[in-house]
């Protein structure tokens, strides 16, 4: 079995003890990352994130650009020991709906441009209990997060009765 400490997460932490400042990300525009930073934003989005509810084993999906952000947001939820579910950002419709309704997921990650796009769908996904809008402070440089979709008590009821209906389909 794997050594949990050579996941990702963890991989991130001991780099950044033993180099800090050394460079983890750079991006074709020349911005950088490091290693403290890379790891210190990212468990600040894990504690956001499960401030919100998002709690080990959750499918959570990620309609992000690549940037910085998608491996924040790589590193955030595996530090929360979720299920990521990466979207194709060009997903739209029916095809965004299938993929969201088939990998079980209960909470979605979407940058700004992406959620008109999600907003079209979301009555169509009753497993769907919160949309996260993911967005920068340009002042400041840091990561928030924004619900823009936490879903009513009646809603949230329907999806717990869809996992049970599910975990009973699976447990047989």
């Amino acid at each position: 079995m794997l050594d949990p400490t050579c996941l990702a997460p963890h991989a991130v932490a001991r780099w950044a003890a033993a180099t800090p400042d050394a460079v983890a990300l750079e991006h074709v525009d020349g911005s950088v990352i490091s290693y403290r930073e890379l790891d210190r934003r990212a468990r600040r989005w894990a504690s956001a994130l499960a401030r919100l509810g998002v709690a080990d084993g959750n499918h959570v999906a990620t309609m992000l650009p690549n940037t910085f952000d998608a491996h924040l947001s790589l590193l955030a939820l595996a530090w929360l020991r979720t299920v990521e579910v990466p979207l194709n950002v060009a997903f739209t419709g029916r095809m965004l709906a299938y993929s969201l309704d088939h990998a079980d997921v209960t909470t979605l990650i979407v940058a700004p441009e992406f959620r008109d796009a999600v907003a079209a769908i979301e009555s169509e996904l009753p497993g769907l209990r919160r949309v996260v809008l993911q967005h920068r402070e340009h002042r400041a440089g840091e990561q928030h997060v924004a619900v823009v979709a936490q879903l009513h008590h009646q809603r949230a009821a329907q999806a717990r009765k869809l996992d049970r209906i599910r975990d009973h389909r699976r447990a047989r």
